[in-house]
């Protein structure tokens, strides 16, 4: 995630059989990166997801092993904790997060170690409060998926896999204004496939 200005952070992750905690910062004036431990995560995990409102806020939600956990990091201070109003509806992992870049952000799909899921949470900026928003739902359930948006008017949910295998191309619409999900077939993949990441340049 990103303040859209001056730093990106990568937080998180797995290594060596351990999940992680660590922060890293990328400074975009001298596209150099280094550890940030006042930004590292309140609970060592992967397969989780982040998203930012473009300016004071960026959050990071879910991971492995399920859980509902949201951390906040207040860009002006580089400072990151956990956050209890933007937890989860629902623990799961390998989900994928974006948002409109002003007023929500959006979590989707993911798996609970049982199931995959179509499950769409809505984080309000405003009062960093997080809650389902079951017309936002994935038109597929699924996990190791991908989602970006154009910062504006429509967010994208891309691939992924059903029953730890089964590979998809479908790609969902999010239509901020009315905050509904669908299928979008022009949108589809040119390849099945999960695990994937996705980026826009929030202006073309």
């Amino acid at each position: 995630m990103s303040d859209g200005v001056h730093f990106g952070y990568f937080l998180g992750g797995f290594r060596a059989g351990v999940s992680r905690t660590t922060a890293d910062c990328l400074t975009f004036a001298t596209r150099t990166i280094a550890a940030l431990a006042s930004a590292n995560l309140s609970l060592a995990r992967y397969y989780l997801s982040s998203m930012s409102d473009g300016a004071n806020f960026g959050y990071t939600l879910g991971g492995y092993a399920p859980t509902t956990v949201a951390d906040c990091t207040t860009f002006a201070t580089q400072v990151t904790a956990a956050l209890t109003s933007a937890n989860l509806s629902q623990a799961r992992y390998g989900l994928s997060s974006m948002s409109d870049n002003a007023r929500f952000g959006y979590t989707l799909g993911g798996n609970n170690n049982s199931n995959d899921l179509a499950t769409t949470d809505c984080t309000t900026f405003a009062t960093q409060v997080t809650a389902a928003l079951t017309s936002a739902n994935l038109s597929l359930a699924r996990s190791l998926l991908s989602s970006m948006s154009d910062g504006a008017r429509f967010g994208y949910t891309l691939g992924g896999e059903i029953n730890g295998g089964n590979y998809q191309t479908i790609a969902d619409c999010t239509i901020f204004v009315v905050q509904v999900t669908a299928a979008l077939a022009s949108a589809n993949l040119s390849q099945a496939r999960s695990t994937l990441s996705s980026m826009s340049d929030y202006n073309v």
